[in-house]
């Protein structure tokens, strides 16, 4: 992870998401830079926990061109929905 998360930043999302049933929350942010590019960070928190499971960005100055922005989105929500059921985590189904 490129930045540390406050933790409780971490306790407030997992309470937040535990609260609704959720099994996970996500997190994260868009930034638009210069000269057409931009830069995405997500991070797939365990509500149960507060514990971030999976952390994903595009930090690859080639992964950066908005040109290519549905693509990279969609392979960020891919990793994290896979993460998701590797950590056992069905967003679909509360507790």
């Amino acid at each position: 992870m490129s930045a540390m998360v406050p933790r409780r930043f971490l306790l407030a999302v997992g309470f937040l998401g535990a609260g609704v049933g959720a099994a996970s929350a996500q997190s994260g942010r868009f930034a638009v830079l210069p000269f057409g590019k931009f830069q995405l960070s997500a991070r797939l928190v365990d509500t149960r926990s507060g514990q971030i499971v999976q952390v994903v960005s595009n930090d690859d100055p080639r992964r950066q061109d908005r040109a290519a922005l549905d693509a990279i989105v969609q392979q960020g929500a891919e990793r994290l929905a896979s993460e998701d059921a590797r950590a056992g985590l069905d967003p679909t189904q509360g507790r």
